[in-house]
């Protein structure tokens, strides 16, 4: 299976598999989250990924997943899988270097 939100590197790894004779399946966002869970077609399937493997871990208790990498993203979901909303802000990296490049 892969989760990926780069194209390129997903037709990338299907053909490097493929060449192997190994089919993968490649899973949108809407796999995680459809439109009747409020799901949208701009939610990236890394933050869909991740809130749905929290959603399983803590048993579908209400969840906010925190992701800090290059972007910092959060995203909730209620305990009825019901995606709540979030955010998606500069990671902490790109916030430093901006502050100290700002004075």
């Amino acid at each position: 299976y892969v989760v990926s939100v780069v194209p390129d590197e997903t037709e990338a790894l299907r053909r490097l598999f493929q060449a192997h004779g190994v089919d993968i399946i490649v899973f949108d966002n809407m796999a995680f989250f459809p439109k009747k869970q409020n799901g949208y077609e701009s939610f990236g399937v890394d933050r869909a990924a991740a809130l749905k493997g929290a959603l399983i871990t803590t048993n579908y208790a209400p969840t906010l997943v925190v992701d800090c990498g290059t972007m910092l993203t959060f995203t909730g979901c209620s305990s009825t899988s019901q995606l709540m909303g979030g955010g998606i802000v500069p990671g902490i990296q790109t916030m430093f270097t901006s502050m100290s490049q700002k004075g």
